[in-house]
């Protein structure tokens, strides 16, 4: 009996050895068995999500190609957007009656009125607001007669503003006698108003310059009074013949600017003398062109500036907006 208890229990002994090797060698082999990418990917039948460019579809100006486009507002957005090129490039309204969204359609057809406006074709406006804008500003292009009572007769006061702004801006332009800016101060668009300041600026300042042009003229004998009067007080001096030099140098200098006259630099009796007085009228006269410049916005009055740097800095003072 007890042998057959030994034999029984080795062989369940061996029979359990067998086994744990067998699961031990499964788990060795599991643990060295690499995962496989690939099965971590899609298969190639599963459809890629799909890539485009709205610019560029867009920019193609066809509305086929927004059907291609699977998110609702980018489809919605393509087409509103293409019928709003086609709309302006054609000045077409019925363009804009496709676009989708109440206020895209009137953005649309606001910016065909606009164009239609600006290239004064009145009868092709739709809006009937911008269409008696449109035909009030032909009126007053084409009539300097045109009553301001005209303006004050609409009923719409958008309208009314803009036809009395027009109204003086083109009274003021086309009447040059005016040089005050009463009329301006009545504008109520802003840019309307500043511009109109600016071109009575600019009269005031031709009538400055012709007024001393004139009382230049009309004294012929000025300048000979200044320099006689010069070489009086410059010789009254103590200090000797470098204080009288240095003196006549200073004198005919600012003689130069008033005069406006840089030829007077040559009375001077010495080339270093001479060129410093040049230098001062050039330098001061620079400053007042500058600075006219600069005042009016006139970028081409830089070009009167003699030295080269100085030129320069205007243009580019007052070329930025």
């Amino acid at each position: 009996m007890k042998k057959l208890l030994f034999i029984f229990l080795t062989v369940l002994f061996i029979t359990s050895c067998n086994k744990t090797e067998k699961n031990n060698t499964e788990i060795t082999t599991q643990e060295e068995t690499p995962i496989e990418v690939s099965s971590w990917i899609k298969s190639d039948n599963t459809p890629e999500k799909q890539v485009y460019n709205l610019d560029e579809i867009i920019s193609s100006r066809d509305i086929k190609n927004c059907d291609k486009i699977e998110n609702t507002l980018d489809k919605i957005s393509c087409t509103n957007s293409i019928y709003l090129l086609l709309a302006q490039e054609n000045k077409d309204y019925s363009y804009c009656d496709k676009i989708r969204g109440t206020q895209y359609k009137e953005n649309c057809i606001t910016s065909v009125n606009n164009i239609h406006l600006k290239d004064g074709q009145c009868d092709n406006i739709k809006n009937s607001s911008d269409k008696n804008i449109c035909t009030l500003e032909k009126n007053i292009e084409e009539s300097k007669n045109i009553k301001l009572s005209d303006c004050n007769n609409i009923q719409d006061k958008e309208i009314q503003n803009k036809c009395s702004n027009y109204y003086y801006i083109t009274y003021i332009q086309n009447t040059p006698d005016i040089k005050e800016n009463s009329y301006c101060e009545k504008i109520t668009n802003e840019y309307d108003k500043a511009n109109c300041n600016e071109i009575i600026k600019e009269r005031n300042w031709a009538q400055d310059e012709q007024k001393q042009v004139q009382n230049i003229i009309s004294n012929s004998q000025w300048k000979d009074k200044k320099m006689i009067e010069i070489e009086q007080n410059c010789s009254k001096l103590p200090w000797g013949i470098s204080s009288f030099e240095k003196c006549r140098e200073e004198k005919y200098s600012v003689l130069a600017v008033e005069a406006k006259d840089v030829s007077l630099c040559n009375n001077l009796s010495n080339t270093s003398a001479q060129n410093n007085c040049k230098n001062y009228y050039v330098g001061l006269t620079d400053l007042e062109i500058f600075q006219k410049a600069r005042d009016t916005k006139n970028i081409n009055l830089c070009n009167d500036i003699q030295d080269s740097l100085s030129k320069e800095q205007c243009k580019t003072l007052v070329g930025k907006k």
